[in-house]
């Protein structure tokens, strides 16, 4: 087993180029992309049910803090 750390800060910015409605296992690697999960769960423009979201790698956003946000 390969293990990756991304040591890319995350700037905000919200990837949804890995997510295509057909598919049913995605592998995210990316704060961007984890933020991409987000998006579309928050706004009910996917529906992940019997669908699987692995996590490839340890995502870290403790160096991000979203304005008028304390977290």
């Amino acid at each position: 087993m390969v293990e990756y750390f991304s040591t890319i800060r995350w700037d905000g910015a919200v990837d949804l180029s890995w997510y295509n409605g057909t598919d049913t296992e995605f592998t995210i690697t990316t704060a961007r992309q984890l933020a991409g999960v987000a998006e579309l769960v928050n706004s009910n423009a996917a529906d992940f049910a019997g669908k699987t979201i692995r996590l490839g790698a340890d995502i870290s956003l403790l160096r991000y803090v979203e304005p008028g946000k304390p977290w």
